[in-house]
């Protein structure tokens, strides 16, 4: 028996950018279309599926408000897929084939192509008093490359786990809402360069939350908060004398 890469594995990543539209900014720093060729020998009688499994690890998305905060949270971690696909990020088989195994050697190419985003209204509600200022976008995922019998009852493991990577996916920018559509979204400095994927090896353990179907793409909710902006004013604080040189009052302070 013998399940392993093919060839060298190396997810790739891509830089995105905010995607204006007219009623909606969507976020979409990055995307990744990676694939991985995995060879399968001497499994003569048995059957196989092979793919990715994704999970979001850690998400911490702003969006700020003239009057309001707006935060994009899940119960982390979480199976990134979605509902009925578990425990793999996508399970149709294009991109996760299922192969019969022979007594030579057999092989395929399971696929991933993901472009994580989030997006909110130019103003909260519509209202044109709280425009949106700035966005803030963090997630951590940890993504495996993994191998499932599918002849026998399944059970909550996989055959093989060939390869790991993670990765962080980031962006700050400012909002000018009053500029063409185009030209709202300023990147913050130091914001832009991209986080590439990390490989993992040996590979940590798969997390339990893969085996169950709760998923990113049917889980999140906004938590709104008021935005309470403290604004100083101004003024005298007693009465204004006029006609007067600082210099003829420097004795009030030693002077």
């Amino acid at each position: 028996m013998a399940i392993a890469l093919a060839k060298a594995f190396s997810p790739s990543f891509k830089v995105g950018k905010p995607i204006e539209e007219a009623n909606f900014l969507k976020n979409q720093f990055a995307e990744w279309d990676t694939s991985a060729q995995v060879s399968i020998t001497n499994e003569p009688g048995k059957r196989f599926k092979v793919g990715f499994v994704q999970i979001l690890l850690e998400c911490d998305v702003v969006f700020t408000f003239e009057k309001t905060l707006m935060k994009e949270t899940y119960p982390l971690p979480i199976l990134d897929s979605d509902p009925g696909m578990f425990p793999w990020y996508e399970s149709a088989v294009a991109y996760s084939p299922e192969v019969a195994g022979t007594n030579g050697t057999v092989t395929v190419e399971p696929r991933l192509f993901d472009r994580p985003s989030s997006g909110a209204w130019w103003h909260y509600r519509n209202d044109a008093t709280d425009p949106l200022l700035h966005v803030h976008f963090r997630k951590k995922f940890r993504t495996w490359l993994a191998v499932r019998r599918i002849d026998t009852p399944l059970t909550q493991s996989f055959e093989a786990i060939l390869a790991q990577f993670n990765y962080v996916v980031e962006g700050s920018f400012n909002v000018f809402v009053d500029q063409p559509l185009g030209k709202r979204c300023v990147v913050a400095t130091g914001q832009e360069k991209a986080n590439k994927p990390e490989l993992v090896w040996p590979t940590t353990p798969v997390n339990a939350c893969v085996w169950r179907d709760v998923v990113a793409n049917g889980s999140y909710r906004h938590v709104i908060t008021p935005r309470n902006v403290a604004r100083a004013t101004v003024g005298p604080t007693g009465p204004v004398v006029t006609g007067v040189n600082v210099k003829d009052r420097a004795r009030l302070f030693g002077g």
